[in-house]
This record gives C-alpha cells, sequence and structure tokens, in this order.
C-alpha cells in the first residue's frame, strides 16, 4: 500500500511543477549573464534575488541591485569555483624564456663541443628563471570557472 502511494505522489509531481521555471543557481552566487540590449552585452554581478521573469543582480559591489527580465537574458552562467593562475603563469614563462635562451645561446656564437646541447640547457635555464617570477605573479590572481545554466 505505502509502495502505490509513492508511486502516485512522484506520478503528480510534473504536474505541479510544470508551469515553473527550475533554477538551479542559489542567491548570493556570481553569476555572468549576456543580455540582449541593442546588441548583446555581458554583465558579471552577484545574484541578490530571483523571481519567475526577473533576476536581481548586484553589477557594483556598492551599488544598487538591478532587476534583469529572464526574456532579455541570452545566457546564463554560474562561477562554480575560482582557481589560481600559478600553473599556467609559470608554463607560460618557461616557454617566453625557453625561446629568449635558445635566441641568446644561438645569436652568442657558442664556441663549445654541442652548440644544440649548449642551446637547449641554455634554453632551460632562461626558462627556469622566467618561470619563477610567472609563478609569483599568477599566485595572486584567478579566475572563475563558468558553467552553463540551462
Amino acid at each position: 500500500m505505502r509502495l502505490l502511494t509513492l508511486l502516485c505522489a512522484l506520478g503528480a509531481l510534473p504536474l505541479t511543477l510544470t508551469g515553473q521555471m527550475w533554477d538551479p543557481v542559489q542567491v548570493g552566487a556570481r553569476v555572468r549573464l549576456t543580455i540582449e540590449d541593442h546588441r548583446p552585452k555581458r554583465v558579471i554581478g552577484v545574484l541578490v534575488g530571483k523571481s519567475q521573469d526577473t533576476l536581481l543582480v548586484q553589477l557594483l559591489p556598492r551599488a544598487a541591485p538591478e532587476g534583469i527580465p529572464r526574456a532579455r537574458i541570452l545566457t546564463y552562467e554560474v562561477s562554480r569555483e575560482r582557481r589560481g593562475n600559478a600553473g599556467r603563469f609559470a608554463g607560460q614563462g618557461f616557454l617566453f624564456g625557453f625561446g629568449v635562451g635558445i635566441v641568446g645561446v644561438a645569436a652568442g656564437g657558442c664556441q663549445c663541443g654541442s652548440p644544440v646541447l649548449a642551446t637547449i640547457v641554455g634554453g632551460a635555464l632562461f626558462g627556469g628563471l622566467f618561470a619563477l617570477p610567472s609563478a609569483l605573479i599568477g599566485a595572486f590572481s584567478s579566475h572563475d570557472v563558468w558553467v552553463r545554466v540551462p
């Protein structure tokens, strides 16, 4: 008997949710919206409220929230996490330094037993020198990972 009651309740659930829009984004989340204006405009802010037809978004830290009709929203994304840039910046710094090292050693005209090996070692040394400060700079910056909301 309990199973029959449960199945009836679950069967009626879609009927109660038919007119409602499901929105998994919680109030307080960081959102990125593309809004239909004269041309599409992208805004980033904090979701401070929502209704069935409007999102209330605070675009600047101390500004009043702005109501944005859902009908004007072209894309709706939420930030799931913030990631640091240390690894990416270190890799870019290494590649840049490696290139500078190769050019520098090759232009210097190495008079050693193996010019190819000297060029590679010089590039690696300069790559390491550029990677460390780049990683330090990247450690103090971060970026959002955006997920599209259906």
